[in-house]
């Protein structure tokens, strides 16, 4: 008899692991620390004075921590020849299809599409929408996963790809993860001032629109007042 193994799962199988994983993770660190499981959605809200420097440096660090038991704990799962684990998660790109340039817009897309989704869902969490939570956040992800798990395996995420490289390398499993590695934090990081950068602007751009005479929700103008 042949080996048992099971197909590789589908994209959007593993697309949908990582969004429904997020939406899970998210429900329960929120209440804790206000759900910073990804250093690029921590740079975005540092950038924009959300939170101080050493909550940014401290969340990275827990971030790094975290992913590195993670990837010990598929390592404990897996071993080092299950095909599908593709060195615990690493990512990585095959350089005779894609170049370093194609990558890094790839990532920083990705992960713009996620920052401005969490400025919106933060800023707005009753919207048009309706207050649908961590959901948002979590289809982004799952949207960045479908386009890029073919190409780099999906990252957006640099403390996410920095457990299984680190983990991978321990275990002695060969592959580009490790001299590529340093694309899932630069393209990831300038996705994220990117996307914070334009919300900003945009913020800036729509007030005026919204309240002409510096009007905001829960004040009277003048000529609300007058007809009282």
């Amino acid at each position: 008899m042949g080996e048992n193994h099971p197909e590789d799962p589908s994209l959007i199988k593993i697309a949908s692991s990582f969004g429904f994983a997020i939406l899970a993770i998210a429900q329960f660190v929120g209440p804790l620390s206000g759900g910073h499981i990804n250093t690029a959605v921590s740079l975005s809200l540092w950038i924009d004075g959300r939170i101080s420097l050493f909550r940014f440096i401290s969340y990275t660090i827990s971030q790094m921590l975290g992913s590195i038991a993670g990837a010990f704990i598929l390592w404990a799962i897996f071993g080092n020849n299950w095909p599908s684990a593709r060195a615990f998660g690493s990512n990585s790109w095959d350089p005779d299809v894609f170049n370093d340039g194609n990558v890094f817009f790839g990532e920083m897309v990705g992960t713009g599409i996620l920052i401005l989704t969490v400025f919106a869902t933060i800023d707005h969490p009753s919207g048009n929408g309706g207050p649908l939570g961590a959901f948002p956040i979590a289809m982004s992800v799952l949207v960045a996963h479908l386009f890029l798990l073919p190409i780099d395996g999906c990252s957006i995420n640099p403390t996410r790809s920095f457990g299984p490289c680190v983990v991978a390398i321990a275990a002695g499993i060969p592959g580009d993860y490790r001299k590529q590695h340093y694309m899932f934090w630069i393209g990831p990081y300038a996705g994220s001032l990117a996307a914070c950068t334009l919300y900003i602007l945009s913020k800036k751009l729509a007030d005026p629109v919204k309240a002409p005479l510096g009007e905001r929700e829960g004040e009277e103008s003048e000529h609300d007042k007058e007809k009282v």
